[in-house]
């Protein structure tokens, strides 16, 4: 049967021009290869979604309450790809944080992007209005990075940090650790209770809040081909060992 899409087969078909064999050819060529290629594509994104599914355990509670303001977490799961081979990243590349590094609001948004490009989604560009929005998966914990206002906060496992666009004083930065972070900051993302373990001061008047979540579990299943995910909305579960 002929494919009526390809506009050579139209033209075939309405009897508007006259291709050569060797051209009908190409284009069927082109078609099956074309065909073959979206086959084993859908192939491995479904391989891959049978693998992240069970992979998937825990996640910070900042996703949690994110999934209750902005954040559809099966949708932005079923954005991530397979990991693919890459050339190895230039000398001049900006390297991304690792490991809960720091993420600076006035850092080149190509940062970003490869701290996100492997087991990572990108909701929010840094360039968004409404500020940067993304999640990624690593040892099996779910961990997110987003904008407060001008201020950025990401989470490695059980801890979160926060670059606050602000200085703090020396003597209050030191009482800090033990106490709330919402003595610091009020925010419904950090509405946890969640202590400080650390406040430190940074270059250009900016300051490191770090300070403990533990983790919520995490269920994600496959649904005819989908990610479907589940946090838990009871009690926090024992922090991972991330090391």
């Amino acid at each position: 049967m002929l494919n009526a899409v390809h506009p050579l087969w139209q033209a075939i078909e309405f009897g508007m021009k006259k291709v050569p064999d060797h051209v009908l050819g190409l284009v069927g060529y082109v078609d099956a290869r074309n065909a073959l290629a979206r086959a084993h594509s859908f192939e491995q994104l479904a391989l891959f979604r049978r693998h992240l599914a069970p992979s998937i355990r825990i996640a910070s509670p900042v996703i949690r309450a994110l999934c209750q303001t902005d954040l559809n977490l099966s949708s932005a799961l079923n954005w991530m790809q397979p990991p693919v081979a890459r050339p190895k990243p230039k000398p001049w590349w900006p390297a991304p944080p690792l490991d809960g590094g720091r993420a600076g609001p006035d850092e080149h948004p190509r940062a970003f992007r490869l701290r996100h490009r492997t087991l990572g989604v990108i909701e929010r560009w840094p360039t968004d209005p409404r500020g940067r929005l993304g999640i990624r998966l690593r040892s099996g914990c779910l961990d997110a990075e987003v904008s407060i206002g001008a201020s950025v906060l990401w989470t490695a496992g059980p801890i979160a940090h926060l670059l606050l666009a602000d200085s703090v004083p020396a003597t209050v930065a030191a009482a800090m650790p033990g106490r709330s972070v919402e003595a610091l900051v009020s925010h419904p993302l950090l509405a946890g209770g969640y202590e400080m373990t650390a406040v430190e001061q940074l270059d250009h008047g900016w300051t490191e809040i770090t300070f403990s979540t533990g983790t919520v579990g995490c269920q994600v299943s496959v649904v005819h081909g989908q990610l479907t995910a589940q946090l838990d909305t009871g009690g926090e579960q024992l922090p991972l060992d991330l090391k």
